[in-house]
């Protein structure tokens, strides 16, 4: 499966169940709960702004339940993470070339 099918059918579930931890930071950013059967993860940030729960393997069903008649965990992209890390990056660069002096010369570097 390629990678835009795999987001398409991770954009239009309801839930994501796995003990997979790549996926963490686009469920966040989808919005779409995940349950991690796991005990840790390498992303707590999407445990605490996220859409992730860590259940470990007991409690998956009754988490999974709950997310289905609506009462799951809400969360949405922590900050900066927002999409537009990119256009951060010009910005900030932008400005600092600004207060750079101009180049010495305007003479191609042979």
């Amino acid at each position: 499966m390629r990678h835009n099918e795999f987001a398409t059918l991770m954009g239009s579930a309801c839930l994501i169940a796995t003990d997979y931890g790549v996926i963490q930071e686009e469920t966040t950013a989808l919005g779409i709960p995940r349950l991690r059967s796991r005990e840790r993860t390498e992303r707590p940030i999407t445990l605490t702004e996220g859409t992730n729960t860590i259940v470990g393997t007991v409690r998956v069903a009754p988490e999974a339940n709950q997310i289905i008649v609506g009462q799951g965990k809400r969360g949405g992209p922590p900050p900066c993470r927002d999409g537009h890390g990119a256009l951060r990056i010009v910005d900030a660069l932008e400005r600092s070339l600004a207060d750079s002096p101009p180049p010495r010369t305007a003479e191609p570097i042979a």
